[in-house]
């Protein structure tokens, strides 16, 4: 007796399984925004110190964050900033940085009032 199977077909072969990782697409470069200069750098420092000041908790936090400021501000010094005139709105900007600066500072090192304090 005679069977036959499939009728002379050959059963497809599975596809092979690669044991590669496919080549990802090319990512786009990132494009990196350049550091602000002028009159818009410093501010910007001066937030920084600013708010590194102001996570302050404790006086010798303060004082590395006051050290470094007075070290960037004899940098800043050497350069020529006569073409750095600031606006209206950027010195009042950078007062007002200054003071945030000084109320966080006067804050960590003030001794605290209340308990015991008297009128």
């Amino acid at each position: 007796m005679l069977v036959a199977c499939g009728g002379g077909q050959q059963a497809a072969s599975p596809t092979p399984v690669a044991n590669t990782a496919p080549t990802p697409a090319p990512v786009p470069e990132a494009k990196v925004a350049a550091a602000p200069t002028g009159m818009a750098g410093v501010l910007a420092k001066l937030d920084q110190f600013a708010d590194a000041i102001c996570k302050c908790t404790d006086k010798a936090c303060i004082d590395q964050q006051t050290q470094e400021l007075t070290k960037w501000g004899q940098e800043i010094s050497k350069e020529d900033h006569s073409a750095d005139k600031p606006t209206d709105q950027e010195a009042a900007r950078a007062a007002a940085t200054s003071q945030r600066m000084s109320d966080c500072m006067v804050k960590v090192l003030t001794p605290a009032s209340g308990a015991g304090a008297k009128p």
